[in-house]
């Protein structure tokens, strides 16, 4: 079974797709083989009011892990947020059956999305050392903190005006 992590929207903000939605979306990403089936990647749904310089964080996805969605204000228009976050996918997708990165030993990568003020959408890569994060604890990974707000260690991938 795969391991979800679905929270509740916080006040003054939403989701713009459902976990049922967005597993929809993620059926096609690959997992891990030892993955029972049928095989999906796990699917988070988090509040992160953390918003950087690249807007607010969309979605992240660690290949063959996991993909995790936040939740936005209610400021930001829903058919804007859905369209962003569609063709975030998209690109992980396009990540997902692509070759992976040329990475040093115990080195991870995740993407993220976010959506900035003007309806830009923007990917990065993120290069992470496992051996700084605990076994399963993805959360580290999966949110930005107040600490990353700047996004130094991101190399934008993508940037798509959606509007």
């Amino acid at each position: 079974m795969p391991h979800d992590q679905i929270a509740k929207p916080a006040a003054g903000r939403y989701f713009p797709f459902s976990a049922g939605e967005l597993a929809r979306q993620a059926a096609g990403f690959s997992t891990h083989a030892y993955s029972p089936a049928p095989p999906r990647i796990d699917l988070q749904l988090k509040n992160c009011t953390v918003e950087c310089r690249h807007g607010h964080q969309l979605c992240t996805f660690l290949r063959r892990s996991y993909l995790a969605a936040f939740s936005l204000p209610e400021t930001v228009p829903a058919g804007l947020a859905r369209q962003a976050v569609e063709a975030a996918l998209q690109h992980f997708a396009t990540i997902d059956s692509g070759p992976y990165p040329a990475l040093r030993q115990q080195q991870r990568v995740a993407y993220r999305a976010f959506l900035g003020p003007v309806g830009k959408l923007c990917v990065t890569e993120h290069r992470f050392n496992a051996q700084d994060i605990p076994w399963l604890s993805t959360d580290r990974v999966v949110m930005l903190s107040a600490r990353q707000r700047e996004c130094r260690d991101q190399r934008v991938l993508l940037q798509l005006q959606l509007c």
